[in-house]
């Protein structure tokens, strides 16, 4: 998991949290999504579709209950990632217990919205 100070297109910041779901030997680009804690959305159970809920304070920098939404994901170059840890702009700082890997894991196995190419990529 990356910490990152996150640009909105309405030009405020906040610091996120970005969620790193493949290697990037095969295909030389990484498969990330941003983590939420604005729950409110996902409450409804017609947006619990491909999400994963991770549990407040089971990781230090996440105090909150804390959102995996695995139709909002993005793709990079591996060399992006490498040139913002770098310069300084994106931090590791941490990775995810067995069980939580194992859950999103379990996610992506069976989520209805990602293609069998994206699901591949995460799970290789």
């Amino acid at each position: 998991m990356f910490w990152k100070k996150y640009r909105f297109s309405n030009g405020g910041q906040r610091n996120k949290y970005i969620l790193v779901l493949s290697n990037c030997i095969t295909g030389k680009y990484y498969i990330f999504t941003l983590l939420t804690s604005k729950i409110g959305f996902y409450k409804n159970p017609y947006n619990q579709v491909d999400i994963v809920w991770l549990e407040a304070k089971k990781v230090k920098q996440l105090p909150f209950t804390t959102i995996i939404d695995l139709k909002h994901y993005f793709s990079v170059r591996a060399s992006n990632i490498g040139e913002k840890l770098y310069e300084g702009d994106l931090k590791k700082v941490t990775e995810l217990p067995d069980d939580m890997v194992r859950k999103i894991e379990n996610a992506v196995k069976n989520a209805k919205t990602l293609s069998p190419r994206i699901k591949g990529l995460i799970l290789e």
